[in-house]
């Protein structure tokens, strides 16, 4: 008797385990990258994009994450810089990813990667015809850094003249994009146009 109860007990808790776990929500991960951020105006614009009062979540399913990452300078910080790289790569090998935000040095070297979706296979002409003189390409480089006359198809959009992108990277041109391993591929899409506009989600 004392065995058979063990075992319900048993059973029980993994029912109430599988239930929690089943309705968990999964993470929408916005990850703010650059050499040297203002941590902490990134904290407050990423509350400004998904506030408390905010429906997003409970509509999208999606638990909003933001990461802020200071990757420091590959010159002057090599290994700090090194470990950055790392993570990101790791974390955008495993879907960990869905919206980028990055200084545009940081962000060519991955978008000449395949890091990002192209836009003008994700999104219509009329949505992306707001910001044709903002959309992002960078040019490929040969197996020795040099750099083509090819260029990537337009991955991301220019942020660098909208003000709360001032207070977390100075003035470094940045942008937003797409993972291209995102699992919510419809969802990034809608969050970066909406961040390209200076809206909220």
């Amino acid at each position: 008797m004392k065995r058979c109860f063990t075992l319900v007990l048993l059973a029980l808790s993994l029912m109430l385990l599988t239930t929690a776990c089943g309705t968990e929500q999964e993470a929408f991960q916005l990850v703010v990258c650059g050499p040297y951020l203002d941590e902490a105006a990134v904290t407050e614009y990423g509350d400004t994009l998904v506030p408390e009062d905010s429906s997003w979540e409970e509509e999208q399913n999606l638990s909003f994450e933001v990461m802020a990452l200071s990757m420091g300078s590959e010159k002057l910080d090599p290994m700090i810089y090194s470990t950055s790289v790392m993570k990101l790569t790791v974390m955008s090998a495993a879907g960990d990813i869905d919206l980028w935000i990055s200084d545009l040095e940081n962000a060519a070297s991955f978008g000449r990667n395949g890091a990002f979706c192209d836009l003008s296979q994700l999104c219509t002409e009329e949505e992306l015809a707001p910001y044709t003189q903002r959309l992002i390409t960078f040019q490929l480089t040969d197996e020795e850094g040099n750099l083509l006359e090819e260029e990537t198809p337009p991955c991301g959009i220019e942020l660098t003249s909208m003000e709360q992108f001032s207070d977390i990277y100075g003035d470094k041109p940045c942008g937003v994009f797409i993972s291209s391993t995102s699992f919510h591929t419809e969802t990034a899409k809608e969050a970066l146009l909406s961040i390209a506009a200076g809206e909220a989600l």
